[in-house]
């Protein structure tokens, strides 16, 4: 995982050391914690994942009806 933030900032290790030292901060802490807690920081952190999705799902809808409609006018090649 790290090499995704290695590659998306650049090669800049101060973020690979920022999420490794994040990561060994919620190993430690995970297990004193209730499970309800747990759970919905799950939930949470899965909840803010769509949020890049539907960003880029907004910015290229343009683009993917332009091609979609591209692709309908060319003869079947069936």
């Amino acid at each position: 995982m790290t090499g995704v933030y290695e590659y998306l900032f650049g090669g800049n290790m101060n973020v690979v050391k920022v999420y490794r030292w994040l990561y060994i901060v919620c190993v430690f802490i995970g297990p004193y914690m209730t499970i309800s807690a747990v759970w919905t920081i799950a939930d949470i952190v899965n909840g803010l994942m769509a949020v890049p999705n539907v960003i880029s799902l907004i910015v290229l809808s343009g683009v993917v009806a332009k091609m979609t409609q591209e692709y309908f006018k060319k003869p079947s090649q069936i």
